[in-house]
């Protein structure tokens, strides 16, 4: 390939990377079949992605694309597989596995990833066991994509006993098994145990993100504020998660849970842990004012109110409230 083409392919990666909706996505493919790389696997291989993969991505156009290529690889076929799941139509998504295995391409750790993770959300249990089934036979079922979607789909069919036999089986579990081992058991409605597996991590000293905390929180949201907040602050404090990242989120969520349950003692001595981390965070203002507010408190929340204009803090906007923002409890590499 010569030099020129190599900088016009360069070009076409580039605006495909900065493509941000399907009418955009189709003119630069026109300028891709314009300029000779309509049988680019590398080139038509990023046009599929997007449609399987954006917001506002289009498989209908992804399939007259995947039409054209005369030789289509795995990854395009993974692609595609991934796409139908996304789409709800595992029907597709499992036609387009069957014409992989037909064409004799080997299925890899992102193929039974995908297809367990449609299986999972949709809850087809034969076939989960069936994919279940394949990533064995292929010598797969110990891959950490595999593994962690196979934990994952056995709590989504409701299977706690099949989830955790498969997460025991992980030699040494990263973050994202723990997260999605303590979601397993608060999708059964586990809660102890979600707790519980929750102490376990940190015993292993495994640091908590965001997403460990939007699972536990839901784990204790039938609780009381006062136990909640004494639950929480006994996890921070006996094991040194002060400077975790993820902590103005987890004392955010409490003071929301104060305002909630009118628990304005709690609410103080959470604002004051905000305080040192994010003294200037509009949110928690307003969380603080509301709590005295909801108590008939109204001088303490006219006075939180006037430091906030004091120090210049602007109110956030409607829906721009970081509280209730969920993080993904998973990477989408492949879950």
């Amino acid at each position: 390939m010569s030099t020129v083409s190599i900088s016009k392919e360069e070009a076409v990666i580039s605006f495909l990377k900065n493509c941000s909706c399907m009418k955009d996505l189709k003119q630069i493919h026109a300028r891709v079949i314009q300029l000779g790389f309509e049988q680019s696997r590398f080139v038509v291989g990023k046009v599929i992605v997007f449609c399987a993969a954006a917001e506002h991505g289009d498989m209908s156009y992804a399939v007259s694309v995947f039409e054209k290529i005369g030789d289509p690889d795995a990854f395009i076929f993974n692609t595609m597989i991934r796409g139908f799941g996304k789409a709800n139509d595992p029907r597709k998504a499992f036609d387009y596995y069957k014409i992989m295995q037909e064409r004799g391409l080997e299925s890899d750790s992102f193929t039974f990833s995908f297809l367990l993770k449609v299986c999972g959300q949709l809850g087809l249990v034969l076939s989960g066991r069936i994919m279940h089934c394949s990533t064995l036979k292929h010598g797969l079922d110990s891959h950490v994509f595999v593994r962690n979607t196979l934990v994952h789909m056995y709590g989504m069919f409701k299977d706690i006993e099949a989830s955790r036999q498969l997460f025991e089986e992980i030699p040494n579990p990263e973050l994202v098994a723990w997260n999605i081992m303590i979601d397993c058991h608060v999708s059964c409605g586990k809660f102890n145990e979600a707790l519980d597996m929750f102490s376990r991590m940190l015993r292993f000293g495994i640091e908590p993100d965001e997403a460990t905390f939007v699972v536990i929180l839901s784990a204790c949201s039938t609780l009381g504020a006062l136990d909640f907040g004494r639950w929480v602050h006994s996890c921070i404090s006996n094991n040194g998660l002060c400077q975790c990242s993820a902590m103005p989120f987890v004392w955010r969520t409490l003071l929301a849970a104060c305002r909630l349950h009118g628990n304005v003692e709690l609410g103080e001595q959470v604002r004051k842990q905000l305080l040192e981390l994010e003294p200037d965070h509009s949110s928690d203002y307003v969380l603080l004012a509301n709590t005295y507010a909801s108590a008939g408190r109204w001088n303490e929340a006219m006075r939180v109110r006037k430091t906030m204009q004091k120090r210049g803090v602007q109110k956030p906007e409607p829906g721009n409230s970081v509280v209730g923002r969920h993080p993904s409890l998973r990477s989408d590499e492949p879950l």
